[in-house]
């Protein structure tokens, strides 16, 4: 079926909704939905599938939520965005959570039509605000990042999956040892003391409102290998002014119960799938933490636009 305008899909939609016939796994068609609840940083429930509608015509549906909120539901007519596409998504009412599974026939009332398989997995919200939803699909090696960008006519989705990681040139910073006895002289002079813990080189991008955290090397495929979803607790900040734009050479650790993790399982989670790292670190009380924050000298500054510079801070 060749998809319609979206124009034409506004107006069918409208009319199903003002419609009086039963509606496939919507309690209430004048719900939808409070998207505010969203928790943020915490995985919840994504589906994304063709419906193909006898009123609608084809589009997809994609649903978020949780089994306390039910399923926060959008129509895609055109489907979910490639990266840097937008596409129209138009709000429906709130599903029930068991209508995450449904696949098959609709053959009655609302939706008539049939529903495909498609994406069913796990997502992290990673800002919510009335304008603005990011989130951030989690059940491979790398996020799958969308917004949703609300519109007098509904909302925008965008992909905003990182494409291009910077070009790296990467230089291991190599300590040298100094002996007790000048150890004071160094910190009078200025110089901040840190024990050395084996962890992960990162660089660590500052936005206004979240650090981005990506390997210093990029993946076989050229692309960043982004940790940021599988750290936790990056977004929703308030950064500096004074350093937004600027790009860090870092070192993350993983600490538990007061001790450095072993190197080795720091690289397990750092090359696991995201919902596996993330429900790992919970269950195990693992907290994953960068030493001294944006001021400390576990740091290298680098220029705006490179990392190929180990100037220390």
């Amino acid at each position: 079926m060749p998809y319609a305008s979206d124009k034409q899909r506004r107006y069918m939609w409208a009319r199903g909704l003002a419609g009086g016939e039963t509606a496939k796994g919507i309690p209430d068609r004048s719900d939808m939905g409070d998207t505010s609840k969203l928790p943020v940083d915490e995985p919840i429930t994504v589906t994304a599938r063709q419906h193909l509608a006898d009123r609608a015509g084809l589009h997809t549906d994609l649903r978020l939520g949780n089994a306390a909120l039910g399923l926060m539901s959008w129509a895609l007519p055109k489907g979910l965005p490639a990266y840097g596409e937008k596409r129209l998504a138009v709000p429906q009412p709130v599903h029930d959570y068991d209508y995450k599974d449904f696949e098959g026939i609709i053959p009655e009332g609302y939706g008539k039509g049939t529903v495909l398989p498609g994406l069913a997995g796990n997502a992290i919200i990673t800002k919510n605000t009335p304008a603005k939803l990011d989130f951030s699909l989690i059940d491979k090696q790398r996020p799958e990042r969308y917004s949703l960008i609300t519109t007098k006519g509904g909302a925008l989705a965008i992909n905003t999956t990182p494409q291009t990681a910077d070009p790296a040139i990467y230089n291991k910073i190599h300590y040298k040892t100094i002996l007790q006895d000048k150890v004071k002289e160094l910190l009078d002079r200025g110089y901040a003391l840190s024990p050395k813990l084996d962890g992960a080189s990162e660089v660590v991008e500052v936005h206004p409102d979240k650090l981005e955290v990506t390997s210093v090397r990029p993946g076989a495929d050229g692309k960043p290998i982004v940790h940021t979803e599988r750290i936790g607790g990056l977004t929703g900040l308030n950064n500096p002014k004074e350093l937004v734009g600027q790009k860090f050479r870092a070192e993350l650790i993983g600490e538990r119960a007061g001790r450095a993790i072993p190197l080795q399982e720091l690289s397990g989670m750092l090359n696991s799938r995201i919902y596996k790292a993330i429900t790992d670190k919970a269950g195990k009380g693992t907290t994953y933490w960068i030493p001294a924050g944006l001021s400390g000298c576990w740091f290298s500054k680098l220029p705006r636009g490179s990392v190929a510079s180990d100037r220390q801070l």
